[in-house]
């Protein structure tokens, strides 16, 4: 999926809207596509929709993008507690590194089981030049998973699915999945004893962080976060839980992969996992 040009350096602005009435294309769509004979929901609009954007993006998942970097038997013999999903980008080994040390650190929650990976795909522009570098790194920290689709901001929801595929494939009984980005800071630990407490049964069916409601799609071409009609026509998104970070139990997180491979894409990440929760018919925490 190619990248969007953008005017660099602008904050992220969601719009507020009045309007909640249902997403009753959304419906359609979601019923549409699990029909047996059909594939994705949309076709590609040859008209009026940004050349860069005219791509397998309005296609279902999953693509054919395979592992690069792989940690397969990272649960062979253990079930976490908790699989901390971190994105990162391919370049930046001195975050990856800083997350490590401070609050990524698997050690740092006592009696809680606190498994990290690292999310990222291949740089457009150096991306064998840094392959040996990443191969490098995952042979030391073994915590890198990587696949085979360029590492954009449109491809942010391709990292957050991969990250699900890997726990849905490999590590399924896990209790609870945090996505977080590599710039933020979070307090696992009192993550972990204050809401999430290993001493009780793993909540079903639970999704929680910042959430988003009536907000809906940037139509505005000058921002990175533009989403055409032809993508999403909807005026609103399904509730949400904001990009940054969120908890999802592990049923769900293995629920919303699933769902995830009769919709289509769109580009941003975190709406799309509230387009899937809406799907599955779950509600977001606050």
């Amino acid at each position: 999926m190619s990248p969007v040009t953008s005017a660099p350096g602008l904050a992220r602005a969601i719009p507020a809207r009045r309007s909640t009435r249902s997403v009753r294309w959304l419906d359609r769509c979601i019923a549409a596509n699990r029909h047996p004979e059909r594939q994705h929901l949309f076709a590609i609009i040859q008209g009026g929709l940004d050349p860069a954007l005219r791509t397998k993006c309005l296609e279902a998942y999953p693509y054919p993008y395979r592992f690069l970097l792989n940690e397969p038997h990272k649960c062979r013999d253990r079930t976490p507690f908790l699989v901390l999903l971190v994105v990162t980008e391919p370049w930046d080994t001195a975050g990856r590194h800083a997350v490590r040390q401070t609050w990524g650190n698997e050690s740092g929650v006592p009696g809680a089981s606190v498994l990290r990976l690292f999310l990222t795909g291949v740089h457009p522009v150096f991306g064998q030049p840094l392959q040996q570098v990443l191969r490098e790194e995952s042979a030391l920290h073994h915590d890198l998973l990587q696949q085979d689709f360029l590492d954009t901001y449109n491809n942010l929801t391709l990292k957050t699915l991969m990250g699900l595929e890997w726990v849905s494939k490999h590590c399924p009984n896990a209790s609870y999945v945090v996505k977080a980005d590599q710039d933020v800071f979070l307090n696992l630990g009192y993550l972990v004893r204050r809401l999430l407490q290993p001493q009780l049964p793993p909540k079903r069916d639970f999704m929680t962080g910042c959430v988003y409601r009536n907000t809906g799609p940037l139509r505005n071409k000058a921002y990175k976060w533009y989403v055409p009609p032809e993508v999403y026509p909807n005026e609103t998104y399904p509730p949400y839980c904001g990009g940054p970070a969120y908890v999802l139990s592990g049923d769900l997180a293995r629920k919303v992969y699933a769902v995830a491979q009769t919709l289509p894409l769109i580009n941003m990440e975190d709406s799309f996992v509230g387009i899937c929760l809406h799907a599955l018919g779950v509600r977001v925490t606050d």
